[in-house]
Formats: structure tokens, C-alpha cells, sequence
């Protein structure tokens, strides 16, 4: 059964928990006069333009457009649906939500959500406990061979699917789960053939991956032999992103403060925990996306990379450095020599000798010169100075004036030249790469101003403002579909006497409006009496619409539209009869 969640619970879950407070948890957050700034954690940049009113309980950036009440905040930054981000908000603030079921709530993508979960839910542990029988101590013996024990199975919920069509299929349709509900997971595939359903993972080795909510999103397949393909995942569904998703961050979320140790394979991840290096994660079977990086960023502000140490390992690597750096995470390598993965490392040399190459790590730009030192033979001229040239574009990446200084003399001092040289290339360099991209400072744009916004937070804030308007007003006078559903929500919420203000209303918005209107909502307007600024902004409406309406010609809108040019560069205010 669905859980009905009434509008004004949702109010009172969001004014239960303090934006600032919540936002600070994922972000580092500064004071900026009356509210706060801080880098967005939904796009990358280096100029802050996320910003929060604490006293509107909104935010709003400025770079990407996300914004909202608390609860779009949650939603966003946890890649949850309304219903879940509620329920987050309300267990946050210890507000217990009532059963009842609505289509309010109880929506098709909502109720194809908890069927998911809950099919991945029984999946797993049908995997764990196929594995644990007695007839499979073969995959048994080949797990303890790969050095995994008995706690560690259990911890992180691995299985085994048999070696059989559709096992696990009819099982899900006994416990009650329809085909198209099965199919959805991506549990089952339909045959082409005879339009049967059968199982998707077969004997294979099973990892669960769970989201940081504690949720089976999907499943990770290993063959245990030499077959291809020899890991298969599962396919992207309604719960699960694999460009989204990192594997073990469910439990990695609690030791990763300092830094976080990426990954490329599941039984390097699981390798690294049991070896006591518990901020290990992994990514899916994909390279490492933007969206990867984003989810990086809200928990540690270091990453350990840890590929593999062939070239394709390599070649991830050098991506992964890229698009890290975009979303201001430093950067460090781990050059495991004498092993291909971390999994082989530990097994040879031991958690010690693993810890002292975290110690002995290379940073971004130290791991970018020794990968060119290897591809120059030093001793000829030409290849030194080509080499010279390449590390000169690495050293104008550093921003930090100590770093490059340091870096730099040491290179300079390996390659037997004048550091000055160097730093006079690198000067050089920037200068033409400035030259080409224009290297324009960029402007955090002001707070978008608009009459619609201006009145209906004015509406939401003040109860006379509310009621004087409220018999001036209704759905049609407001022209974007944004503001009349602002308004609609703000009213209903008010005949049921719940005293809303905008953040109350956008949380019962869907996140187009609330992204739309949180920039005008945000906006600092230094009302000294609210009753009459919205007198005037309602007539400033008013008249807008009447002096539209009585244009009659094409000729008499370009006359007005030149009116209010003039308006704009002169300073002075004009009406649309030409008089000052």
C-alpha cells in the first residue's frame, strides 16, 4: 500500500528541517550577507552561484538554474523520486507519515519503484542462499581461492545464480510480482523465440549493488571460468544509473571524509575493505562520468585512483583526472608496480605495503610528468625539449603558486635547465591559451526580478498581503504556468489553514516550477511596508496587461516597444502614451 501524504504533512516535514543545516551536510557552504554561497553540487564550477535565502528556506544557482525548498534539494542530491524524498526529509525530523493509499502519491512510477526494489530485494538474498548450499561448494572453494571469507560474503551480500533457464523467475512470479514488473528490474529478459520469460543472470558469481539508502539497485554477474563476457550487469531501470551508481559507496559514505579510493573492478573493492581500506569504491562496468564525479565531490574532496596497470587502466586514468578536476576534487595515482589491480597487490605484498603506497601516492600533475618522462629519451635534444614543451602544459595547470614553484624546480633541476626558463615558457604559454579562450571572469548573474514572483512571494509571506490579494487575484491573472501553479498550491494550502510560506509551496510543486520559481522567490526585495509594494506591483500588472490589450496595430507596439528602450537607458519612467 502507497503512502497518502497530505500537503500541509509535507509543509510540516519541510519547515521541520532547515535548509542550511541539511545543504551543509553534503556542501561546504559561506557566509554571503543575509544568506549563504557555495560551489553547486549539481553541475561543476569554480565560482560559486549556488545560493540560499535561510530566511526564504530556498536555494537557487545561478550557473545551472537547479532550485526549490529543501525537499527538491534532497531529491536532487540523493537521485530520489517526491515520495522517497519526503520520506527522507520526515525520518530526518522524526515526523511519522501515516499509511493510507491516494493516487496522489500512488502514481505508476512510484508504485514501478517499490515493485523493483523489492523484486531486487528477494533476488538477492535468493542468490546468497543458493550460493550457501551445499551442492555449490565448487563456487564455494573459487571464492575462498580468490581470498574472500566467510564475514566478507556476508557483508556485502554476494551470490551465486544457478546454472539454470528461469530459476528465479518463476519464484518472483510465485511471491506475486506480475512479468512486466519482473521485466522492469531487469531481473528477467523475454525470449524472441516463444515469448517466454528467463533469467538474466546465470552461472555467475553475484555482487548486489546497493544504493546509500540501503536499497538493491542492480546486480553485478562474474563467471568463474575463462567465458566472455566476464562481468555482466544489470541493464539501467527506473532504481538504477550505471553512469550514477558507484559500487560500495553504501558503505564507503562512512570512512571517506579524508578520501575516497576509485576503483575499477567489484573484487578490487571488496579486496581493499577487507584489507581495512574501507573508503574503496568502483564504478559499474563504465567509464567514470561527470555524474560519477558529482557524487564524489559531496563526499571527499581527495581521490586515490586506483586502475589497473595496463594501458586501458592508464587511459582511464589520464579521463579520470579530467573530469575530477572539473568538479574541484584533487587528484592523486597509485602506481602499482608488480601487480596488474589492487586485488593482485594485496595478495602478493599485504595491507602494509598497500598503505605505504597511498603514503607514497602521486598527484595529478607528479603522475602526468613521469607518464611523459617515459616516452622521451632525454639524452637527445630534441626529444628533452619536446618533453620540456608537454610538461610546460601540465605546470600551467596548477593554480597553486607554492605547488607550481616546488613542482617546477624539481623538474627543472631532473632535466638540467633553468627553472626561470621553464617558468617563463609556462607564462608564455598561458598567455596564448588566454589569448584563445578568452578567460573571461565569470559573473554570477543577478537574481531574475519579476512582478508575477515578486507578488506571490509577497502572498506567501504575509497573512494580509495574502488576504487583500486574494480578492483581487486569481489562476488567470498570472501569465506563466509556474506562478499559477505556485498560486493554486498556495491557496489550498491556505483554505486548510496551514499558515504556507514559498518554501511549503514549491515542496508540494513539481521540480520544473520549483526550478523556475526559485529565482524569483530568492530574491532579496527590501519591502518597508508589504501591503502597499504589492498594491503597486498588482497595478504595475494590471496596467501591463491593459496597455497590451489596447495595442491595435503593429505600428503602436514598435512605438511602445521603443517607449520602453528609452525607459531602460535613460533611467526615467515613461508610460506608453509617451509622458514622463
Amino acid at each position: 500500500m502507497a503512502n497518502y501524504i497530505p500537503d500541509e504533512l509535507i509543509a510540516e516535514i519541510t519547515a521541520a528541517n532547515d535548509i542550511v543545516e541539511v545543504a551543509s551536510s553534503y556542501m561546504k557552504l559561506k557566509r554571503s550577507g543575509n544568506g549563504y554561497k557555495g560551489l553547486c553540487p549539481f553541475h561543476g564550477e569554480k565560482t560559486p552561484s549556488f545560493h540560499i535565502s535561510p530566511d526564504k528556506q530556498l536555494y537557487h544557482c545561478f550557473g545551472c538554474g537547479a532550485g526549490g525548498s529543501v525537499l527538491q534539494f534532497i531529491m536532487n542530491i540523493e537521485n530520489l523520486d517526491f515520495v522517497d524524498g519526503v520520506k527522507m526529509l520526515a525520518a530526518r525530523a522524526n515526523i511519522p507519515i501515516p499509511e493510507g493509499d491516494s493516487p496522489e502519491v500512488s502514481d505508476k512510477t512510484h508504485r514501478r519503484k517499490q515493485a523493483i526494489y523489492k523484486i531486487n530485494s528477494l533476488a538477492a538474498k535468493f542468490y546468497h542462499a543458493n550460493l550457501m548450499k551445499s551442492d555449490n561448494m565448487v563456487i564455494q572453494n573459487y571464492l575462498i581461492e580468490r581470498g574472500l571469507d566467510a564475514n566478507t560474503v556476508v557483508r556485502f551480500g554476494i551470490g551465486y545464480a544457478p546454472n539454470d533457464y528461469d530459476t528465479l523467475t518463476k519464484y518472483l512470479l510465485e511471491e506475486g510480482f506480475s512479468e512486466q514488473e519482473i521485466l522492469d528490474s531487469g531481473i528477467a529478459r523475454k525470449s524472441e523465440k516463444n515469448g517466454n520469460l528467463y533469467d538474466f543472470f546465470r552461472n555467475r558469481v553475484i555482487f548486489p549493488i546497493i544504493d546509500v539508502r540501503g536499497n538493491v539497485v542492480g546486480f553485478g554477474g562474474r563467471v568463474t571460468d575463462k567465458s566472455l563476457p566476464k562481468y555482466l550487469n544489470s541493464s539501467d531501470s527506473p532504481v538504477f544509473s550505471k553512469s550514477k551508481t558507484l559500487f560500495a559507496l553504501n558503505f564507503a559514505k562512512n570512512h571517506c571524509r579524508d578520501r575516497i579510493i576509485l576503483c575499477e573492478g567489484y573484487m578490487d573493492v571488496i579486496a581493499l575493505h577487507k584489507a581495512g581500506f574501507e573508503y574503496a569504491v568502483a564504478t559499474l562496468g563504465t567509464a567514470l562520468t561527470k555524474e560519477h564525479c558529482g557524487i564524489i565531490s559531496r563526499y571527499t574532496k581527495e581521490v586515490l585512483l586506483c586502475y589497473d596497470s595496463d594501458e586501458a587502466g592508464q587511459k582511464a586514468t589520464a579521463a579520470a583526472i579530467a573530469l575530477l578536476k572539473d568538479v574541484n576534487v584533487r587528484t592523486k595515482v597509485l602506481v602499482m608496480k608488480g601487480a596488474k589491480d589492487p586485488d593482485d597487490y594485496i595478495k602478493l605484498k599485504g595491507a602494509a605495503a598497500f598503505e605505504q603506497l597511498i603514503i607514497g601516492s602521486e598527484n595529478a600533475v607528479l603522475y602526468k610528468i613521469n607518464k611523459l618522462k617515459q616516452q622521451y629519451n632525454t639524452d637527445v635534444l630534441e626529444e628533452k625539449l619536446e618533453l620540456i614543451n608537454k610538461a610546460v602544459e601540465v605546470f600551467a595547470e596548477i593554480e597553486s603558486p607554492v605547488e607550481l614553484e616546488l613542482t617546477v624546480k624539481d623538474f627543472a633541476a631532473q632535466m638540467d635547465v633553468n627553472p626561470e626558463t621553464v617558468f617563463a615558457q609556462i607564462r608564455q604559454y598561458r598567455l596564448s591559451k588566454g589569448k584563445k579562450q578568452g578567460f573571461r571572469q565569470t559573473k554570477v548573474p543577478k537574481p531574475e526580478i519579476d512582478k508575477e514572483g515578486m507578488l506571490l512571494g509577497l502572498m506567501a509571506a504575509n497573512k494580509s498581503v495574502y488576504l487583500k490579494m486574494k480578492k483581487l487575484v486569481n489562476e488567470d491573472f498570472f501569465e506563466k504556468d509556474s506562478c499559477k501553479a505556485f498560486y493554486n498550491k498556495l491557496v489550498q494550502l491556505k483554505e486548510k489553514g496551514f499558515e504556507a510560506d514559498s518554501a511549503a509551496v514549491l515542496a508540494s510543486l513539481d521540480d520544473q516550477h520549483a526550478k523556475s520559481l526559485s529565482g524569483m522567490l530568492t530574491a532579496e526585495m527590501p519591502y518597508e511596508n508589504p501591503e502597499k509594494a504589492a498594491e503597486d506591483i498588482y497595478v504595475a500588472i494590471k496596467n501591463s496587461k491593459t496597455n497590451i490589450n489596447k495595442i491595435k496595430s503593429p505600428e503602436e507596439l514598435s512605438r511602445i516597444i521603443d517607449l520602453i528602450k528609452q525607459q531602460k537607458k535613460t533611467g526615467r519612467r515613461i508610460n506608453t502614451d509617451g509622458v514622463e
